[in-house]
């Protein structure tokens, strides 16, 4: 079976000063299947990041993916969707929040590198 991602794109955006008091980073990512379309799934990035010790940004990031067959339930076990997929579409949004960031006006942010086989071995993940 052939893969491939075909889009990503932000689903909402928010960028606002808040006195709120978060982690440097709240991260979590989940994958999504459509019973229509049994051939392509989404991995869905919920992201929110304190900047400048002064704002949130808080982001929700859909990746589409399109498979060359129908994905099986016994094929959304895979490690695919839980490790591959993630790792293909993580730079998307790495590239997008410290894009977002300078044109903003603040420093961009780089996100860390995110080790997705052992989020996925923690629970953290899909």
């Amino acid at each position: 079976m052939n893969i491939q991602l075909i889009g990503s794109k932000v689903e909402s955006l928010s960028l606002s000063k808040s006195d709120e008091d978060i982690e440097q980073m709240d991260f979590s990512v989940r994958s999504g299947f459509s019973k229509e379309m049994q051939t392509s799934f989404v991995i869905i990035f919920n992201l929110k990041l304190k900047v400048d010790d002064a704002y949130i940004l808080a982001i929700e990031h859909v990746s589409q993916f399109e498979a060359s067959e129908d994905i099986g339930d016994e094929e959304k076990e895979s490690h695919f969707f839980s490790i591959n997929a993630p790792a293909i579409a993580y730079p998307f949004l790495r590239a997008f929040v410290s894009n977002i960031l300078l044109s903003s006006g603040h420093e961009p942010v780089i996100l860390p590198t995110i080790n997705f086989v052992k989020l996925s071995e923690e629970g953290n993940s899909l």
